[in-house]
Protein backbone atom coordinates (compact mmCIF):
# COMPACT_ATOMS: atom_id res chain seq x y z
CA UNK A 1 0.00 0.00 0.00
CA UNK A 2 1.17 3.18 -0.79
CA UNK A 3 0.53 7.15 0.23
CA UNK A 4 1.18 10.32 -1.36
CA UNK A 5 0.35 13.78 -0.05
CA UNK A 6 1.03 16.92 -2.11
CA UNK A 7 0.13 20.37 -2.03
CA UNK A 8 -0.77 22.71 -4.65
CA UNK A 9 -1.81 26.21 -5.47
CA UNK A 10 -4.96 26.72 -7.17
CA UNK A 11 -4.96 29.19 -10.11
CA UNK A 12 -7.49 31.47 -8.28
CA UNK A 13 -9.87 31.08 -5.53
CA UNK A 14 -12.14 28.26 -5.93
CA UNK A 15 -15.98 28.71 -5.82
CA UNK A 16 -17.50 26.08 -3.87
CA UNK A 17 -19.65 24.73 -6.68
CA UNK A 18 -16.12 24.38 -8.57
CA UNK A 19 -14.89 22.32 -5.60
CA UNK A 20 -17.72 20.18 -5.24
CA UNK A 21 -17.10 19.23 -8.97
CA UNK A 22 -13.46 18.37 -8.29
CA UNK A 23 -14.58 16.07 -5.34
CA UNK A 24 -17.57 14.39 -7.24
CA UNK A 25 -14.92 13.47 -10.06
CA UNK A 26 -12.30 12.64 -7.69
CA UNK A 27 -15.00 10.29 -5.66
CA UNK A 28 -15.57 8.12 -9.05
CA UNK A 29 -12.39 8.22 -10.12
CA UNK A 30 -11.27 6.98 -6.53
CA UNK A 31 -13.85 4.60 -6.32
CA UNK A 32 -13.08 2.79 -9.57
CA UNK A 33 -9.58 2.62 -8.53
CA UNK A 34 -9.28 1.71 -5.48
CA UNK A 35 -7.97 4.79 -4.22
CA UNK A 36 -8.94 5.81 -0.35
CA UNK A 37 -7.60 9.95 0.55
CA UNK A 38 -8.74 13.23 1.74
CA UNK A 39 -8.54 17.19 -0.05
CA UNK A 40 -7.75 19.53 2.01
CA UNK A 41 -8.72 23.01 0.26
CA UNK A 42 -7.73 26.35 2.24
CA UNK A 43 -7.91 30.15 0.89
CA UNK A 44 -6.18 29.00 -2.43
CA UNK A 45 -3.99 25.96 -1.22
CA UNK A 46 -4.59 22.48 -1.91
CA UNK A 47 -3.58 19.43 0.66
CA UNK A 48 -3.99 16.15 -0.55
CA UNK A 49 -3.45 12.63 0.13
CA UNK A 50 -4.15 9.91 -1.70
CA UNK A 51 -3.67 6.09 -1.00
CA UNK A 52 -3.89 2.42 -2.97
CA UNK A 53 -1.71 0.60 -5.21
CA UNK A 54 1.66 1.98 -5.57
CA UNK A 55 1.51 2.18 -9.70
CA UNK A 56 -2.04 3.50 -9.26
CA UNK A 57 -1.53 6.30 -7.23
CA UNK A 58 1.75 7.65 -9.57
CA UNK A 59 -0.49 7.23 -12.50
CA UNK A 60 -3.49 9.25 -10.93
CA UNK A 61 -0.69 11.66 -9.57
CA UNK A 62 0.91 12.47 -12.78
CA UNK A 63 -2.90 13.08 -14.27
CA UNK A 64 -3.18 15.52 -11.08
CA UNK A 65 0.17 17.84 -11.84
CA UNK A 66 -1.20 18.56 -15.09
CA UNK A 67 -4.20 20.01 -14.07
CA UNK A 68 -4.69 23.58 -14.80
CA UNK A 69 -6.51 24.65 -12.30
CA UNK A 70 -3.68 24.30 -9.93
CA UNK A 71 0.35 24.84 -9.63
CA UNK A 72 3.02 24.71 -8.00
CA UNK A 73 2.48 20.94 -7.30
CA UNK A 74 4.83 19.48 -4.91
CA UNK A 75 5.12 15.91 -2.92
CA UNK A 76 5.23 16.88 0.24
CA UNK A 77 5.32 13.11 1.89
CA UNK A 78 5.79 9.74 -0.25
CA UNK A 79 5.98 6.45 1.86
CA UNK A 80 4.67 2.86 2.09
CA UNK A 81 2.43 2.39 4.58
CA UNK A 82 0.55 -1.30 6.34
CA UNK A 83 -2.67 0.29 6.43
CA UNK A 84 -5.04 3.02 4.68
CA UNK A 85 -5.83 5.95 7.25
CA UNK A 86 -8.70 7.50 5.10
CA UNK A 87 -10.72 3.39 4.86
CA UNK A 88 -14.16 4.69 4.07
CA UNK A 89 -13.57 7.54 2.59
CA UNK A 90 -12.75 7.22 -2.08
CA UNK A 91 -12.13 10.75 -1.47
CA UNK A 92 -13.04 12.71 1.76
CA UNK A 93 -12.89 16.78 1.99
CA UNK A 94 -12.85 19.60 4.34
CA UNK A 95 -12.58 23.47 3.58
CA UNK A 96 -10.73 25.24 6.29
CA UNK A 97 -9.38 28.14 6.78
CA UNK A 98 -6.09 29.47 6.16
CA UNK A 99 -4.83 29.36 9.30
CA UNK A 100 -4.39 25.49 9.71
CA UNK A 101 -1.65 26.15 6.46
CA UNK A 102 0.24 27.60 9.58
CA UNK A 103 -0.76 25.49 12.15
CA UNK A 104 1.01 22.61 10.07
CA UNK A 105 4.21 25.01 9.34
CA UNK A 106 3.41 26.00 5.37
CA UNK A 107 3.80 29.32 4.48
CA UNK A 108 2.32 30.88 1.25
CA UNK A 109 4.25 33.96 0.76
CA UNK A 110 3.47 35.37 -3.23
CA UNK A 111 2.71 32.11 -4.75
CA UNK A 112 5.55 29.94 -3.14
CA UNK A 113 4.59 27.87 -0.53
CA UNK A 114 7.34 27.11 1.92
CA UNK A 115 7.03 23.81 3.81
CA UNK A 116 7.97 23.16 6.91
CA UNK A 117 10.87 20.56 7.33
CA UNK A 118 9.29 17.70 9.81
CA UNK A 119 5.82 17.19 7.70
CA UNK A 120 4.70 14.59 9.92
CA UNK A 121 2.57 17.55 11.41
CA UNK A 122 0.60 17.59 8.03
CA UNK A 123 0.08 13.79 8.49
CA UNK A 124 -1.44 14.20 11.92
CA UNK A 125 -2.99 17.12 11.23
CA UNK A 126 -4.95 15.15 8.18
CA UNK A 127 -5.58 12.34 10.24
CA UNK A 128 -7.09 14.49 13.00
CA UNK A 129 -9.63 15.81 10.72
CA UNK A 130 -10.43 12.19 9.39
CA UNK A 131 -11.05 11.15 12.92
CA UNK A 132 -12.92 14.29 13.64
CA UNK A 133 -15.33 14.38 10.79
CA UNK A 134 -15.45 10.78 9.61
CA UNK A 135 -19.06 10.07 10.26
CA UNK A 136 -19.49 14.07 7.83
CA UNK A 137 -17.81 13.67 4.82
Amino acid sequence: MHSLTYISSAIKLMEENELLEILKVAREVNSKLGVTGLLLYMDGTFIQTLEGDKQVINELYSKIIKDIRHRNTIVMIEEQITDRVFTDWSMGFAIRDKDLLEEMGIQDIRDELILPEDTSVVTRVMKSIYNQNQASL
